[in-house]
């Protein structure tokens, strides 16, 4: 069994003050979808029933060949991070790729704000014998300011390859990629996943995309997911669970879905919400934050995604 290492983030009593935020936005933190055992195997089977990444092997491949074509030049980062690891499986085939150039990394940390999953993903690697030592963390990510001074510690500062896959679609734009850009350095580099806009040739392209994706979310697997957390927190009373809704949410500037359930003392609390991009819009998110979207490739059908991003020297 591997240790664990436990992020401030995690413990009782920062969940529950933010299970108390949670409460008077009427919003639901992302992260609190992972926290428990029981919902982790929620997500899982969410995963394995409609992730395209886990049902179509043209996605796969899409990312086992990006690996293999950037793995040459990746080679000079020696520790492997994965930001919301969650199962381990794109992470396992980017430390195969690594190892395939002759650069397997010296170390692999796998983070999650799920101890289950943090330790699925160790557990996916073991039996590669690639990467010395395997250290799964805790903690959620916004809360882990500190994140970057701790990994100095583990590995001396060494340049580091992060991966952010699956995580781009549940964080605000405004605060995940400033948190990003003050995590990695010039000599870091990051490989970021996101989920795209499905290219349609209808007037109303980007709804009629919406549309096409939207039983990938809907379905009874995704509701089962998201409201496991109401009986978690003892809310279920709070909410009128028959009025359940997983719809559409865009704007000029955002396409989204969102899962909403009425609130009984009034208003609607958010369950969940996946964003969507165009790699124009990715682009100029991370920009505004003094990250640049490099080389990627898209996954037939169009609808994810895959860059390196990196934060360029301001010293060059």
């Amino acid at each position: 069994m591997l240790p664990l290492w436990m992020h401030p983030s995690a413990g009782i009593e920062a969940q529950a003050r933010r299970r108390e935020h949670c409460r008077r936005a009427l919003a639901v933190d992302p992260a609190f979808h992972y926290v428990s055992a029981r919902q982790a195997e929620l997500w899982l089977e969410v995963h394995r029933a409609h992730s395209p990444a886990h049902g179509d092997t043209a996605v796969r491949e899409t990312y086992a060949d990006f690996f293999r074509a950037q793995a040459p030049a990746l080679g000079g980062c020696p520790h492997v991070v994965a930001l919301g690891s969650g199962g381990g499986a794109k992470d396992r085939l980017l430390l195969k790729a690594l190892a395939g150039s002759g650069h397997a990394p010296a170390r692999f940390t796998p983070q999650d704000v799920s101890p289950g999953l943090a330790m699925l993903s160790a557990e996916a690697v073991q039996d590669l014998d690639l990467v010395h030592p395997v250290q799964p963390v805790v903690g959620d990510l916004l809360a882990m300011n500190d994140f970057g001074d701790w990994l100095d510690r583990l590995d001396g500062g060494a340049a580091r390859l992060f991966t952010a896959f699956g995580l781009v679609p549940n964080f605000e734009p405004g605060e995940f990629f400033p948190w990003l850009a003050r995590l990695l350095r010039p000599r870091d580099a990051l490989l970021l996943s996101a989920n795209l806009l499905p290219a349609e040739a209808e007037p109303d392209g980007l709804n009629a995309g919406m549309e096409k994706i939207l039983p990938q979310y809907d379905n009874p697997e995704t509701r089962a997911w998201l409201t496991r957390v109401l009986h978690d927190w003892g809310w279920e009373a709070d909410v009128d669970l028959d009025g359940y809704r997983m719809q559409i949410a865009a704007d000029q500037e955002q396409h989204r879905f969102e899962a909403t359930v009425p609130w009984r003392a009034g208003g609607k609390l958010r369950l969940f919400f996946s964003h969507r991009y165009t790699p124009q819009t990715l682009a100029a998110a991370l920009e505004a934050h003094g990250l640049l979207l490099g080389e990627g490739s898209v996954a037939p059908g169009g609808e994810e995604g895959l860059w390196l991003v990196r934060r360029p020297d301001p010293g060059k």
